[in-house]
């Protein structure tokens, strides 16, 4: 009885109003029927701003675009990390970068989520997320003032962008052309760079240099002594002496110094045949003349720094001869 009290007291209302929210969802039918309302359309990932290069870094920022009628919920991603956060409104942009996402070279997979359980993904493929900072390999750093090269090399897992080398107070700058080398991916990407000595200044210097990748990260700074090293050694014979002949075994010494300090190393030839190798430590060596065609010879020695600069050439004339048995 209560309840049919109660549609009997409903049904009377009816023409008056009602009580509480009797808004009714959708449209009649042609009956007059109340339909149900149409579904909301999905939502949408409008837009992943990723640019094709440079390569995404740690700190580089990205905005994804969402939007649904119904309004948005939530928002997944995929690459190398997987991670998902609540969004909200109907339309929503959403900032990321490159720590988020993890390093590697993929399928970046972008999902967001209505609050009616609707949901749509957009990919973007071969994207590039560099994590990794370069390495720089340095080469000789103690170099002669002419014909030679400061070189190093800089490392990077993916894109190398850029070096810097501070000398002094002169700074040379070396900018590398945007693009993917052919081996991205694949192997760490190296390249080769040469400062001419000739623009280098001459004397004992600390040098730095620093390199970036084409996603901003850093080697930081590398500090190394740099010696431009214009002074060639000086070398001598000091036994035998111009004139002698042997027939058999002789001791040859030689006399070498650095205007610098440092070591030498001296080459000893006869003729053009290169016949020792001698330190300025150890500047004594014994030679056999019967090693040799019988006649005039020239004994030549050329001492060599850490620099690499070559001294002027000390040259003896000898004469070889066979003893008559």
């Amino acid at each position: 009885m209560r309840l049919t009290s109660a549609l009997v007291a409903l049904a009377l209302l009816g023409g008056a109003g009602c009580y509480g929210d009797c808004t009714l969802q959708g449209d009649p039918d042609s009956d007059g029927d109340w339909q149900p309302p149409p579904p909301s359309p999905p939502p949408r990932v409008d837009s992943i701003t990723l640019p094709s290069f440079p390569p995404v870094g740690p700190f580089t920022q990205f905005a994804v675009e969402a939007s649904a009628e119904a309004g948005l919920a939530r928002m997944d991603v995929e690459f190398a990390n997987t991670f998902q956060f609540p969004i909200s409104g109907q339309k929503s942009t959403s900032f990321l970068t490159g720590w988020q996402l993890g390093e590697g070279l993929g399928e970046l997979s972008i999902t967001v989520h209505d609050r009616r359980g609707g949901r749509a993904t957009r990919t973007r493929s071969n994207v590039l997320v560099d994590l990794t900072p370069p390495k720089i390999e340095f080469g000789a750093t103690e170099l002669p003032a002419t014909n030679a090269f400061l070189e190093f090399w800089v490392a990077d897992a993916y894109v190398v962008g850029r070096v810097e080398l501070l000398v002094n107070s002169t700074k040379f700058v070396q900018e590398l052309g945007p693009g993917y080398p052919s081996t991205v991916g694949d192997v760490w990407d190296y390249v080769l760079v040469q400062i001419p000595v000739s623009e280098l200044p001459e004397g004992s210097w600390n040098a730095s240099a620093q390199a970036w990748d084409a996603a901003g990260n850093t080697s930081g700074i590398h500090a190394f002594p740099l010696v431009i090293d214009p002074n060639p050694p000086l070398v001598s014979i000091t036994a035998p002496t111009s004139g002698e002949s042997f027939s058999g075994a002789f001791e040859v010494t030689v006399s070498a110094s650095d205007p610098e300090g440092g070591p030498t190393w001296i080459e000893l030839f006869v003729g053009q045949t290169p016949v020792a190798d001698l330190t300025d430590e150890s500047p004594t060596v014994v030679l056999d003349a019967a090693d040799f065609p019988p006649g005039p010879a020239q004994l030549t020695a050329v001492a060599r720094d850490r620099a690499g600069n070559t001294s002027a050439p000390a040259l003896v004339e000898l004469n070889f001869f066979t003893q008559v048995q």
